[in-house]
């Protein structure tokens, strides 16, 4: 009995000196540090309406399994640098989800300041400065609520509202959200009899009571105990290729994606829906939200653009060819999402800058990867440098922003 327990500790203490070691090779060769799982709850806080947005004036880090960056913020909530007050540079600012925050990026490998340093070195140091509006998970309904509050005090020239179709279309209507979430701490829209947009702040608001604690107290990063449980709770929920083990790919991917619905593969969950009627006011109630955003900037005298952002659908290797094996039949088209949206913008006078065409010619170059490739969708710096410079030439043929 006495050799079985030693037996049994010995092999006890090699699995956790084994797992241990692993770990620690894991750490260092996808984000080079063995430092425990920091950042979380001091980047975020809970807000009535908006649901959640970035803490004002933090020094903190962003990290997840794929990556830690450091990031700041600024006393308006917005990443990097005070804008400070409106000078003769010409100001633009890009609202947006994670992908314009720029999760995985340090404050100036982000989209938006790629962007700046690629104008400047077009037209001259100085000429350009590009405000970054965009926080992680945001929905357009999100994004008009944080417009609404930063337009007038930020006073940019130009909005550019940074598109996709994850959060923008899926997270917007209550219907399309309860499949993609089962906690509710956004709000959501809807068009009523008249086509008017109303909203429900409702989860926003339970959002925030139930998290209001985080504005009273001061703000600290978890410790590493519970980070830890975090991270490897997140390594066992994630399967596959990025996502639960059992969905549907017809909420998943949708109408942005699919050339037509695959009932075929409907689950308990989403057996009587209507998938037509779902995306299609998903896609009106989105639309009628980013021409609130172009009148809002209108009115305060500031030009409007949209760009619609690559998304791992359409650039990370394996994507498709895992959604394909698990759905055989699945018809994809993972341009459709762009078509639309360049459609709505010809309809309605507002110009769509084209992201895509730089990625695929880079591809086409024999550049390959694009996203981190462990447990997370995000682009890597050299996707956003490449994405910006495409935008700054764009901006400057269409005349959008000024060059003499």
């Amino acid at each position: 009995m006495r050799v079985f327990l030693i037996n049994l500790l010995t092999t006890a203490i090699l699995l956790v000196v084994c797992v241990g070691a692993l770990e620690i090779g894991l750490r260092l060769y996808y984000f080079g540090s063995i430092s425990p799982f920091i950042g979380g709850p001091k980047l975020y806080k809970p807000d009535e309406k908006i649901g959640f947005s970035l803490n004002p004036n933090l020094n903190s880090s962003q990290q997840r399994p794929a990556f830690i960056v450091p990031v700041t913020t600024n006393s308006l909530g917005l990443r990097g640098p005070e804008p400070g007050a409106k000078s003769e540079a010409f100001r633009i600012a890009v609202l947006g989800d994670s992908h314009t925050f720029g999760s995985g990026l340090a404050d100036d490998e982000t989209l938006p300041a790629q962007l700046e340093k690629a104008l400047n070195a077009l037209a001259g140091p100085g000429r350009f400065e590009v405000i970054n509006a965009g926080s992680p998970a945001h929905s357009t309904v999100q994004e008009l609520i944080q417009h609404k509050r930063l337009a007038a005090k930020i006073k940019a020239d130009l909005w550019i509202l940074g598109f996709t179709a994850e959060n923008d279309i899926q997270y917007n209507t209550a219907e399309l959200r309860s499949f993609m979430t089962n906690g509710p701490r956004r709000p959501v829209a809807r068009l009523n009899s008249a086509g008017a947009l109303e909203f429900d702040y409702s989860g926003a608001e339970r959002y925030f009571r139930k998290n209001k604690w985080r504005l009273e107290n001061k703000l600290q990063d978890r410790p590493w105990y519970e980070n830890m449980a975090v991270y490897l709770r997140g390594k066992i929920a994630w399967k596959g290729f990025g996502g639960p083990k059992e969905f549907d790919p017809n909420i998943t991917l949708g109408a942005p994606y699919l050339a037509r619905f695959a009932p075929e593969y409907k689950i308990a969950a989403t057996a009587n829906t209507d998938y037509e009627k779902l995306w299609k006011d998903g896609w009106d109630v989105t639309k009628a939200l980013i021409l609130a955003i172009r009148d809002q900037s209108k009115a305060l005298g500031a030009e409007f653009a949209m760009v619609s952002i690559p998304s791992d659908v359409q650039f990370k290797p394996g994507i498709k060819e895992g959604f394909l094996q698990q759905f055989p039949n699945l018809k994809l088209d993972d341009r459709r999402a762009d078509r639309e949206l360049a459609a709505f913008g010809d309809a309605n006078a507002i110009p769509v800058l084209d992201a895509y065409t730089p990625l695929a010619k880079a591809r086409a170059d024999g550049l390959e990867n694009f996203h981190y490739t462990l447990f997370d969708s995000h682009m890597l710096p050299v996707a956003h440098e490449l994405m910006a410079k495409a935008l700054a030439r764009q901006l400057i043929d269409e005349k959008l922003v000024p060059v003499n």
